[in-house]
């Protein structure tokens, strides 16, 4: 509780009193909140990057890697600083990954939701450019659903997000599916986003009559939309 409390209100010297009095010890490494947040799930969240660098510093020194324990949602620290709008924590933690490989090995292939994903989501534009600068094959993954980053990309806000995806990821990314048979481009239709639909349909690989598994294409889904013609089960697009 008292590291809890040190985290959350920034006491980054009271982080290093509680060592010089043994407090600071091993078993922090384990679940410290409800949701099984280490105290460096903590100091992401709160974007806290002296705690966070002095909590893994203690314990790096003890041979113990913070970084790779979830919390009880399957989330790691990356995942929660990718969500954050301070980039220097998500570059922090970038920084003590010992490879490029190692960062898929604590993030795939079980994961709901890559850290790209959850910049994506977040509309954090500055971390999806440092996640893709580090790890560039984060773009050619789907998660357990079969969706990729573009899918996402086309739930956030920011569509600068998606242009700069589609700029540069390969076709096959931006054509892929869902487990469901929906392209990004369903997804857009969805949701009615004209200027998504407008900029995958730029791309050059969709006609927007792509079929998922139900049979429906986009121009359906898009059509589905209004109250007008929801009924229509059976048009023919």
């Amino acid at each position: 509780v008292l590291v809890i409390t040190a985290i959350l209100r920034g006491y980054s010297e009271f982080l290093v009193e509680l060592h010089s009095m043994g407090l600071l010890v091993s078993r922090f490494r384990i679940e410290l909140t409800e949701s099984g947040q280490t105290a460096a799930h903590i100091a992401a969240s709160v974007e806290n990057l002296e705690c966070l660098v002095y909590v893994l510093d203690q314990h790096q020194a003890r041979g113990i890697n913070l970084l790779k324990y979830r919390d009880f949602n399957g989330l790691l620290p990356i995942h929660l600083a990718a969500q954050k709008q301070n980039p220097n924590i998500l570059l922090e933690i970038i920084r003590r990954y010992p490879s490029y490989s190692s960062i898929f090995d604590h993030i795939f292939p079980s994961d709901l939701r890559s850290p790209l994903e959850a910049a994506i989501l977040n509309n954090r534009y500055d971390n999806v450019i440092i996640l893709l600068n580090h790890f560039p094959k984060l773009i050619e993954l789907q998660n357990q659903y079969g969706e990729t980053a573009i899918h996402g990309a086309t739930f956030c806000e920011n569509i600068a997000i998606l242009d700069l995806l589609l700029s540069i990821a390969p076709s096959s990314m931006i054509r892929a599916t869902s487990k469901n048979g929906n392209t990004a481009l369903h997804f857009a239709a969805s949701n009615s986003r004209t200027d998504k639909i407008e900029l995958l349909m730029k791309t050059g690989h969709f006609t927007g009559r792509e079929r998922n598994i139900n049979g429906h294409t986009a121009y359906f889904l898009y059509c589905m939309r209004s109250p007008l013609i929801q009924t229509f089960d059976r048009l023919p697009l």
